[in-house]
């Protein structure tokens, strides 16, 4: 959930860059970076909806990248044990 300044004008992405940028160049850390909590360019915990469906986006990225080996587990063994006619 995206905690917009009061004007609202705030867009995630210029947020994010805003945060990556104080992040790379250690100003956090130092106390010296901007005001990024006082502008309002920061995120709070995002909601139980969002994370779900990040968790759910995720995990569809990994079923998708080990299907093929799956597959061809599949039509090397059983196929091959069970249909050798079709090799």
């Amino acid at each position: 959930m995206l905690v917009s300044p009061p004007g609202g004008q705030t867009e995630p992405l210029a947020a994010r860059w805003a945060l990556e940028q104080a992040r790379r160049q250690g100003l956090r850390q130092c106390g010296g970076g901007p005001d990024l909590p006082g502008q309002g360019l920061y995120y709070e915990y995002p909601s139980a909806e969002l994370r779900d469906l990040r968790n759910l986006l995720s995990l569809n990225r990994k079923l998708k990248k080990i299907e093929p080996g799956l597959r061809l587990r599949i039509r090397n063994h059983l196929v091959a044990q069970y249909f050798s006619e079709l090799d």
